[in-house]
């Protein structure tokens, strides 16, 4: 099951101090297998605590939707970890700063 968006390899450049397109490629490579790992841990932790059961497994639910994302999201945090752009970047950027403020938020008495 590979359902990562993978970083785009044809903005790679070669040069100095820049990462070659192989070590790009090698980090994507292990980011993924990184991710699916993880997916997996959730998904097998989900289904001990029954969290899956009866549940349509065609993928049609919205927890698999949100699980695909989640993945997708792991991916680019790893990546950008490792020094590479992500699209989806800008999206992690944009939900930590809604979540800290809504955390930050004082609560109506």
């Amino acid at each position: 099951m590979n359902n990562i968006i993978e970083f785009p390899k044809d903005r790679a450049r070669k040069g100095k101090g820049d990462l070659l397109i192989e070590d790009m490629q090698r980090i994507s490579d292990e980011c993924v297998d990184m991710s699916q790992f993880l997916l997996e841990v959730i998904d097998d932790t989900l289904d001990e605590l029954g969290i899956f059961e009866g549940e349509d497994d065609t993928g049609d639910n919205k927890m698999d939707r949100d699980l695909f994302v989640i993945t997708n999201l792991l991916y680019s945090m790893l990546v950008r970890n490792e020094g590479l752009p992500h699209d989806l970047q800008i999206d992690l950027d944009y939900m930590y700063d809604k979540l800290t403020f809504t955390i930050d938020e004082p609560e109506d008495k």
